[in-house]
Parts: C-alpha cells; structure tokens; sequence
C-alpha cells in the first residue's frame, strides 16, 4: 500500500537547474494543501490500480485504490454506483475525508465474512486506523449473509472519526452465532494503532437495518473498552441515529464516557429474551446495553420493543432518569434491577424482597405472578392523556388462572388500569371474562397485609375484579379509592371476599371505591371481620343485582364483624339503582349466622333497599333511604319500612 505524505516533500528551487524544475513538474504534482480525489466507477475514462502519478488528475474505478493514493487532510469523493470492495484507512491518513454522493447513490458493499466458530475474530469491511477522520453520505452494506458466518462491518481505531449521513445495511444472522455488527470499536489491548483510544468518535444521523433473508436480525453499534476505561481520556457521541428492522440488539457500550442522545431504537423481531433456557429464537433483545461502563449519558432516546429495553451492567444508570429522559413504548424495572424490561413480568423476576417495580405508560398484554413483596406503581389512569399504564391481557384464561396472582405479604399494587374484560382501546365493552385479581389461592399460602388502590378495574365479563383465595388468610386487605366498571354486556362483579383461614385476624378492608356499569354485585362478603365502607355503588346502565352482599355460600357458617357502613355520615356508602341495594342472608334456611352491622348507608332508587335474608343478624342505624320501591324486604316477602334516625 502506497502512502503519500505532502507536508514533507519539499525541492530546493535554488539548487536546480530549469530543466530539472520543469522535468519534475511534468512528472509530479504537488500541492501543498489539501485536495480532492475522485472516484468514479462509472466514469469511462476511470483508471484502475493505486500509485497513480498525479492521483488529482484522474479519476479512479476503485476507492481503496483512491485511499492509497490519497495524502493526510485529503478528500476522497465517491460518485453513484456500488462498489463492493473492503476498505482500510492507514493511521497516517489524518483529517482524511471519505465522501459518497449521498446514501441513495453511493453503496459500498463488504467482501469479508469470519467463521462463527472463530468469534470474536474482526474481518473488517472497513476499518479507520487515522485520526480525525470525516466519513459520510454511503450506504455501507455488509456482504450477503452466508450460514456459519458473520461480518464485523465498520471497525474503528482512530480517534476523532465522525460518521455521519449513511444507510447501514448489515447482514441479516441466518443462525444465532452468525449475528454481525454494524459498527464496532477495537477494543484497547487489540487496537493495532499507537494511541489505542477511539477518544472523540461522533456517530451521528445515520441508519441502521438489516439486509438479506437472515431471521436473527443484526447488531447496530458496540463500542469497546479503551485503554483508558474506567476513565478515558475524551467523550464518545452516538447521536440522532435510527435503528429499524431486524434488530437483535441497537447498542452496546463498554466504554465510558459515552453520551447516546436523540436516537430512535426499533425491532420487528418479537420481543423476547435472547437467551432464555438457551433455546435461542430471533428476538428484539436489547435496545441499549451499557457493560459495566461509568459517565453513560442517556437522553432524548425513542426506544421500543426491546425485552431489555435498557441493560445497565455497571450500575451507572438512574432508571428513574433514564425513563424521564427518554422515550418509552414499555418500561418496567425494579429498584435493585439491573434493566428497564418490556414485559412487567420480567420486572418483577429482576426484583428481590421490598423492591419498588415502577411500570411506565403504555398497554401491556400479558398476566402476572407477584411471588415476593413488591410496590407495584403504574404511571396513572389517565388513559385520554396517553400517560395511563394499562395492563390487558387478551390470552383466554385458563380454569384456576388468574390475570394478576399475589401471592407474597406486604404487596402493594397500584395506579394501574387494570382491563379484564380485554376491550381494546374503548376499555368499557369489551368481551374477554378475565379472572382479575386474586390474593392468595385456594386454600393457599397466608398473603396478608396487601393493598390495591389508587387503580381501575375493568371486570371481566361475568367475572370479578378482585377476589381471595378461599380459606386463605389475607388479614389486612385494603381495597380502596379504586374506580370498578362492570361493561355493559358483562355483568361483572367487583370485590369478592372468600372465607378466611380459621383463625385469621380479618380486618379486611374495601373503603372508598367507586363501581359503575351493569354489576351483578358490587362487594360480596363470604367472611367475618370485613369491613365495606365509603364506597359508591352505581348500576347506571340498567339495575344490577346487588350493591353490597353478606352471604355464606357454603352453607351452615357464622361470619360476624362485618360493618356495611360506619359509625358517621363520612364513612357510609352511596348505594343506587340496584334489585337489592344491600343483601345480608341465605335464600334458603341452611344454619348460617351473619351478623351485620348497617349504618349510614344512602340508599338510592333501588327495587330493595335492604333484603334481610335467612340467618340473619344485623343492627341498623342512621341509614337513609330515597326513591326505593320498598326500604326493606324479609324472608316471608313482609314490607317494613325503616325510617332513618
């Protein structure tokens, strides 16, 4: 390879003859700045072949033979066409300028591929070993995929290169071993220039997809370790770049000092986790990971459809920060995790015990099993203002199956908009029949001391909001300031509590909710030490059945402690528009024994108030009753009217 330097070949005018002068000026031109070769393969007249005498004179078929002529400081513009050549850029090409006539003219295509068994082997297309230099306006295509191959695209030595305005084209993997790079740094101990720093290196305004029939999509840009890590000398910058199609993973950094700002980071692959039971499918796994890296800027990033939407391997990232300076699709991530993950689900499996799972906008389509103590917090209900977090899942339920399973004491879910009834974006109608919320199971482990609030719940159609698990103990339940809607076709129910434990402490709480919509009941009680309280209770569509029931299904139980109601006018519930405003019994004598306590409760336009069935046992107090057909209703259909204190 030839190298030509300007700057230091000079002629002692004053020691030659005239002669000589004009023999070395008709033979060699040299000018003693920078100027411009041209490469041109469509050019008849092209030559092929580097050492041209005067290489700013002709113009060249080939641009490695254009490099090899060219001078530091030099530019090397490329006309339309492609060109499938590799290409080198020598360390003593400083301030070199490669020029295309633009992405959608000029294409350069790589020759070189390395065996997958020999990973991680570089064959570079092309590699930048000067400083300073300036490549732009190509579509730099990698070669065709080829199985058992990969291509290591762009590799980048020097320091200073700016790469900006190009289409990167990279191989599309045929298997999982075969993924290609398009753009990638040495690494500091492999990098062959004196410097072994990429300090300064600017990508910005640049494309990357993918191309050939592959399946496992490409890897965009990663950057490594320089000599200087953990403190390098200079700043990198990956700027204003889009990455689309076939995207396994956009970018990874192992350098510090890195800001990535203003990119968008998209996949059509589906989302999943690469590397999940090493049974290797093509998926969206990562949009940026940061290895073990310090000083990582991260802002104003569009960032989509990734498993690991962010992957922080050295803890250098705020996730709090990064999902308020950046933009999400999905954003779900735990305070001791290590990403912010697409699914919820993968959220709370990062987690460990008292960690927070902050879950941004978005609607998210899967189940959920909550295993240890967590808050979960939702982004809000705002579902017009784009910012709510909606969980909906749209897979039919299993029998036994839940939408939402907490299963871990001390859990706290909230500002969610939970949909069951998987309605899509109108979230009312739907007809999906969602088995919502359960704590505990069947019989299942003590789970006490949860809270749900702060949520909506859209039932599933003939199916509840939120439920217990029988015979479970879920001391310290509390239910409250949520929003239920019960669609119009579904007749859902909202809170169901089953029997507890034997032994359970109760105190299980449903305070300060609202239920809407064709309800068949709006709180169900099957317990003892249960309190229902403050809530508002509307069947607006047409008449539900029941706003608050008191029963005992089984048959032959004595559950006591349950307040409908409370001891001031505050602490009361709305209840309107249902056949039975409040149901406390059993349709039939079977020894039950539900004791009740009713007080100030507004009941409002209901068939029956009151519907005081078998086993009953209750007090009433200061309750206040408007527009219903009749107040109360007893077993033997006998009427008698209370009239509030």
């Amino acid at each position: 390879m030839k190298l030509r330097d300007r700057n230091v070949r000079r002629i002692g005018v004053a020691a030659a003859s005239l002669s000589v002068l004009v023999l070395l000026a008709a033979l060699v031109y040299l000018p003693a700045y920078s100027a411009t070769i041209s490469v041109d393969a469509g050019d008849g007249s092209c030559v092929s072949g580097s050492g041209q005498t005067n290489p700013y004179a002709v113009v060249y078929c080939g641009i490695q033979d254009a490099i090899d002529d060219a001078a530091a400081g030099d530019t090397v513009s490329v006309g339309a066409g492609t060109y499938v050549e590799d290409l080198v850029i020598p360390e003593g090409l400083t301030g070199l300028e490669l020029a295309g006539a633009g992405s959608g003219s000029t294409t350069v295509q790589g020759v070189a591929n390395v065996l997958s068994t020999s990973w991680p082997v570089v064959a570079p297309n092309i590699e930048v070993l000067a400083d300073d230099v300036a490549l732009h306006g190509f579509t730099l295509r990698g070669p065709d995929p080829v199985s058992g191959y990969y291509s290591s695209g762009m590799v980048i030595g020097g320091a200073g290169l700016e790469v900006y305005d190009n289409a990167f084209e990279v191989p599309n993997a045929i298997t999982v071993d075969d993924i290609s790079q398009g753009l990638q740094t040495y690494s500091g101990v492999n990098n062959p220039t004196a410097g072994q720093e990429v300090d300064g290196l600017n990508v910005h305004n640049n494309t990357f997809t993918d191309y050939g029939a592959g399946t496992f999509g490409f890897e965009g840009i990663y950057i490594n370790p320089d000599t200087g890590d953990p403190t390098p000398g200079g700043a990198l910058t990956l700027a204003n770049n889009s990455f689309s199609g076939d995207v396994v993973r956009a970018i990874t950094t192992e350098r510090s000092n890195v800001a990535i700002t203003g990119n968008t980071l998209g996949s059509d692959l589906p989302v999943a986790d690469l590397l999940d039971d090493l049974v290797y499918t093509p998926s969206a796994w990562q949009g940026v990971n940061v290895a073990a890296a310090q000083d990582i800027t991260l802002t104003g990033n569009t960032i989509s459809g990734f498993w690991q939407q962010v992957k922080d391997g050295g803890g250098s990232l705020v996730f709090a920060n990064v999902v308020a300076d950046n933009t999400f699709d999905h954003s779900a991530y735990a305070s001791s995790g290590v990403a912010i993950f697409w699914f919820i689900q993968d959220a709370i499996d990062d987690a460990t015990a008292g960690d927070t799972v902050s879950v941004g906008r978005g609607t998210y389509d899967e189940q959920l099993v909550i295993g240890i103590q967590l808050t979960l917090n939702g982004n809000g209900t705002d579902v017009a203002g784009g910012t709510a977090t909606i969980l909906q899942p749209t897979a039919a339920p299993a029998p036994g199956e839940y939408d939402v399973e907490v299963n871990a004491s001390g859990t706290i879910l909230q500002s969610f908009v939970f949909d069951f009834n998987g309605s899509g974006a109108t979230l009312a109608d739907g007809s999906r029949s969602g088995n919502g919320i359960v704590v505990s199971d069947l019989n299942g482990p003590d789970v006490t001391g949860v809270e749900i609030k702060f949520n909506d719940i859209y039932t599933g159609d003939a199916n509840t909001g939120i439920q217990t698990g029988k015979n479970a103990d879920v001391s310290g339940l509390l239910v409250q300031n949520n929003d239920f809607y019960a669609d119009a076709t579904g007749f859902g129910e909202g809170v169901y509590i089953n029997p507890l434990k034997a032994g359970s402490a109760g105190n299980v709480q449903v305070l300060d909710n609202t239920f809407q919509g064709l309800i068949f009941a709006g709180v169900s009680v099957e317990a003892s030490d249960v309190i229902v309280r403050g809530n508002q209770i509307h069947s607006d569509v047409s008449k539900g059945l029941y706003g608050v029931r008191f029963i005992d299904i089984t048959g032959g139980q004595t559950y006591s402690g349950v307040e409908i109601g409370g001891p001031s006018a505050s602490d009361g519930n709305l209840i309107e528009a249902f056949q039975c405003g409040i149901r406390v019994g059993t349709t039939t004598d079977v020894g039950s024994s539900l004791t009740a306590n009713i007080q100030w409760n507004d009941l409002r336009n209901n068939d029956v108030a009151i519907c005081m069935k078998y086993g009953t046992h209750a007090t009433f107090a200061d309750n206040i009753f408007t527009g219903n057909l009749a107040n109360i209703r007893y077993p033997l259909l006998l009427y008698f009217p209370l009239i509030a204190k």
